[in-house]
């Protein structure tokens, strides 16, 4: 489960990169946080990987 929870914010942090001044593209600019997403930073993901942000479940 960590290591989903780990390629999920990485996913994230590089999708939110790729729009940030100065991304040079490498491994070592993205950050991982090992703590809990919060509602902003779920919503913000599903829209850089193209979810809808809730389940239904």
């Amino acid at each position: 489960m960590n290591n989903c929870l780990t390629l999920v914010l990485s996913m994230f942090s590089v999708g939110m990169s790729l729009f940030s001044v100065g991304y040079s593209g490498m491994i070592d600019d993205v950050t991982v946080y090992n703590r809990a997403l919060t509602d902003d930073e779920v919503r913000d993901m599903a829209v850089v990987v193209g979810g809808v942000g809730e389940s239904g479940m």
